[in-house]
């Protein structure tokens, strides 16, 4: 039998929580409304808080802020991670596919890269199987030759042209690798360029290498871990809200003697 997770109690309790506050706030603010008839008067004029009360609403009020910092914190910090993971991932994939690649155009005797090159066009489809990455080979003017989706650029979603900040930098500052952002209408992507080499060591084509995955996941791992967290963060701050509520009243309890 499987075992139950152990936050799974929790985030039941916080969802059923912050459902019924929501729903009691928003009868109450109903039935102020019927009997005032003016949003104005939902807060009673006549409102006096105590010091004890002042107090309780202080002490939750500092809990609440400091759980929103370090709520904000907890997620910059493990968005990075995770956006750092699927970069480094990316790069060992990239790293896999150039080599590859220029490991079969040295080997077929520096092959031509050109379209409708069919031993050029099954190579780069059977590296895309193997690595489950998308691969795109330009010319050295930037041109698209190959690309193992090509309905994307059929269809005009993307550019047939390579990256122009990325072609400048491989092709006039001679860089070995670069990664850009990119987007296709809403969806945002990272892709990596690179020179591929013949036996000469002279730069034939330039590979690009799209991870649309990376988008994906890290969007989903990221609202997974944002829905765990508020529910730790409910569960947590209705215990610090019942502490603060003893605690003050403890404070509080010789002067109200006095």
């Amino acid at each position: 039998v499987p075992r139950e997770p152990v936050f799974e109690p929790v985030a039941t309790f916080s969802y059923l929580f912050t459902f019924l506050f929501l729903s009691v706030l928003v009868l109450l603010v109903g039935f102020r409304l019927l009997n005032y008839g003016t949003i104005d008067s939902i807060i009673p004029e006549d409102l006096a808080l105590s010091f004890r009360t002042r107090i309780n609403y202080s002490m939750l009020a500092m809990i609440v802020v400091s759980f929103i910092i370090i709520g904000f914190i907890t997620f910059s910090f493990f968005s990075r991670q995770y956006d750092n993971f699927y970069t480094d991932r990316l790069l060992r994939k990239e790293k896999v596919v150039h080599a590859s690649l220029e490991y079969f155009i040295q080997r077929n005797n520096n092959t031509s890269i050109s379209k409708g090159n069919s031993e050029l066009d099954f190579e780069v489809a059977r590296l895309a199987e193997i690595n489950t990455v998308d691969i795109n080979l330009y010319d050295r003017s930037g041109d698209l030759v190959v690309a193992s989706q090509p309905i994307v650029y059929d269809k005009g979603l993307v550019s047939r042209k390579m990256n122009p900040d990325a072609y400048f930098e491989l092709e006039s500052n001679r860089t070995a690798q670069v990664t850009a952002q990119e987007q296709i209408g809403g969806l945002k992507y990272q892709a990596t360029y690179a020179p591929v080499r013949d036996n000469r060591g002279e730069t034939v084509a330039y590979i690009g290498i799209p991870y649309f995955e990376r988008s994906k996941n890290v969007d989903d791992e990221v609202s997974s871990f944002l829905v765990a967290l508020m529910n730790v963060y409910v569960f947590l701050l209705i215990c610090a809200a019942v502490l603060a509520y003893f605690i003050s009243n403890s404070i509080t309890r010789p002067l109200t003697i006095i």
